[in-house]
């Protein structure tokens, strides 16, 4: 919670005078005072709200009352002005601690409370004047410039943290100067019309969860825990997170940090353990003047972020601040003092020592001074054919004194390669010739096979194509009649408009029971682009019953034969390749006469 948000009500030194000036709806510090006829006061937002409510009437004299109607009271918006208050940074926020000095579960959701800080300032004057005073307060709180608000000096490896509470840090901080902007307009505003007296008040209430990360937190709650906390390594530093109750669900920034080895007299030595919880502490322990090294050693976990100090403590705080920059001493690259220790643990700059030579080697390079440096580290003959080990440093000596039984060792492998590819060139060439014997079959195979090819020219198409069927002279192959016979208009009522084509085997000239097995093709050849040749290939075994052919029913649209190039000067050109696969015949069986 923001120091600025610090209600009226508590900033005022005489708490009698509050009585006299309270809203008579919210019972606080009128801001914005108006009044009804009959001198009632309230604040304005708190009677806009009853009028809202349709409550057309004063809440205490039950007058009518509307917007209109309400008036200002000059008297009391005069009288607030003179009113004398403390500076702001003479308090800081009490969030309910427990007596073990950790927070209470059942405190936690409470609202803050602000209570008189011992150290902080002490300044009395006029609500009207005390503004300028607190600009230039020695007490004030300032950010820190080591903090993460105001620079990336963060450890690479929580680049992505930091950079996720530098934006939601600026963020808030662009909140609180549009805030402070709006306070000080309102205040010149209040000057002039002598009315708004309280803005801070009223604009706290509606931005109290824009600040739940702005890193401060008051003069927050452990300055209340104990006294013997102020003098630690951070001045009036409280700590590194914030302890503002976070209404909207944001992540707080505060630590648990687990004491190990504390030295501070914040914990009961004699009820440390009774409870089985670890101690809750967000500071560093000892005095102003102990190093940060026995400080932070203490702790299993690292600050978020570091709050805002006392300008007065500002100097002394950079001292010691956790975050100010250490160059590593390896690589000579820029940390924050508390990550510093880590990144020299796992710095691959960092000498090592070797342990197998003993030898000083930066992390970084002794994986690649054991691969192929290190005298002592135990390697492998370096001759691909034998197979002692040795040091490294013992590798000449190794190779001068073997080199007559490397040459003989090289021999034997090279003459087993020598052999073994030998084998494997028979073995190849074995296979070689059997796929060639067995192409060589295939191809007498096919040669064997009869084979015939039959260009039929139709030369009166048209005279053809009003009779409705053509076929071709007779062709033997292998003894056996074949011919080829066309329907121009379909040979049935599904192939009406197209060419049906059929090779026939003629059966009235062949033995019964001998077949043929066949495979052929009809091609219609276009006579102005042969690419445009129609050709179908078929498989048959003739006789087929009945006599029938075998073929395409619906080949071609007759329309597309005659319009496409297929017919020229009435002709058509029909090739036929037919090649006998098998002849076969059917032996039937007879019977045998008893005797």
């Amino acid at each position: 919670m923001d120091i600025s948000q610090i209600p009226l009500d508590t900033l005022v030194v005489d708490q009698e005078n509050i009585k006299e000036i309270q809203c008579g709806i919210c019972l606080q510090i009128l801001v914005t005072p108006r009044q009804c006829r009959n001198g009632h006061l309230f604040c304005l937002g708190c009677i806009q709200q009853s009028l809202k409510k349709n409550r057309h009437e004063c809440p205490q004299c039950r007058c009518s009352l509307d917007f209109d109607s309400l008036s200002r009271s000059l008297f009391l918006e005069k009288h607030l002005k003179n009113l004398n208050v403390y500076c702001k940074n003479h308090f800081k926020i009490d969030n309910h601690p427990t007596s073990f000095g950790g927070l209470n579960n059942s405190s936690k959701n409470l609202p803050p409370t602000w209570v008189d800080d011992m150290e902080g300032c002490g300044f009395v004057d006029s609500y009207e004047k005390i503004e300028s005073h607190e600009n230039s307060c020695q007490f004030r709180f300032e950010n820190c410039k080591f903090s993460v608000n105001n620079n990336n000096n963060n450890n690479n490896n929580n680049n992505n943290n930091n950079n996720n509470n530098n934006n939601n840090n600026n963020n808030n901080n662009n909140n609180n100067n549009n805030n402070n902007n709006n306070n000080n307009n309102n205040n010149n505003n209040n000057n002039n019309n002598n009315s708004n007296i309280n803005n801070n008040s009223n604009n706290s209430n509606s931005n109290n969860n824009n600040n739940s990360n702005n890193g401060f937190i008051g003069v927050n709650v452990f300055s209340s825990m104990t006294s013997s906390l102020n003098n630690s390594i951070h001045g009036n530093c409280s700590g590194f997170g914030a302890s503002s109750n976070n209404s909207s669900g944001n992540n707080s920034p505060f630590v648990r940090v687990t004491v190990l080895n504390s030295k501070s007299n914040i914990v009961d030595n004699n009820n440390k353990n009774n409870n089985n919880e670890e101690d809750e502490l967000l500071t560093t322990e000892g005095n102003s003047g102990e190093d940060h090294n026995n400080s932070f050693s203490s702790y299993d976990t690292k600050p978020i972020e570091c709050v805002k100090i006392r300008f007065k403590d500002l100097e002394k705080h950079y001292l010691n601040c956790p975050f100010r920059p250490i160059e590593c001493s390896f690589c000579k690259s820029e940390f924050t003092f508390y990550s510093i220790k880590d990144h020299e643990t796992n710095c691959d700059f960092k000498l090592v020592e070797c342990n197998q030579c003993k030898s000083q080697i930066s992390k970084k390079e002794l994986k690649y001074h054991l691969d192929e440096n290190c005298p002592n580290q135990i390697i492998s003959c370096t001759f691909g054919y034998c197979d002692k080990t040795f040091e490294r440093k013992e590798l000449n000596n190794h190779l001068n004194e073997t080199l007559a039984q490397h040459m003989i060792m090289m021999k034997q492998q090279q003459q087993e390669e020598i052999n073994l590819l030998k084998k494997e060139f028979t073995n190849q060439l074995q296979l070689k010739d059997e796929k060639i014997k067995g192409l060589e079959k295939l191809i007498k195979e096919k040669l064997s096979e009869p084979k015939i090819k039959i260009d039929w020219k139709i030369k009166n198409y048209l005279e053809c194509k009003r009779n409705g069927y053509h076929q071709s002279e007779k062709f033997i192959i292998e003894g056996f009649p074949f011919f080829i016979g066309i329907f121009t208009d379909g040979d049935n009522n599904e192939s009406k408009g197209y060419i049906s084509i059929y090779l026939f085997l003629d059966t009235s000239d062949i033995p019964k029971g001998r077949s043929i097995n066949t495979e052929f093709s009809l091609k219609f050849n276009n006579q102005r682009d042969s690419a445009q040749s129609l050709n179908r290939e078929y498989k048959a075994t003739f006789p087929i019953r009945d006599g029938s052919g075998w073929g395409d029913r619906r080949s071609i649209k007759t329309h597309n034969l005659e319009s496409n190039g297929y017919i020229k000067d009435n002709t058509l050109l029909i090739t036929a390749e037919v090649t006998i696969k098998k002849i076969l015949w059917l032996v039937e069986e007879s019977q045998c006469d008893k005797h």
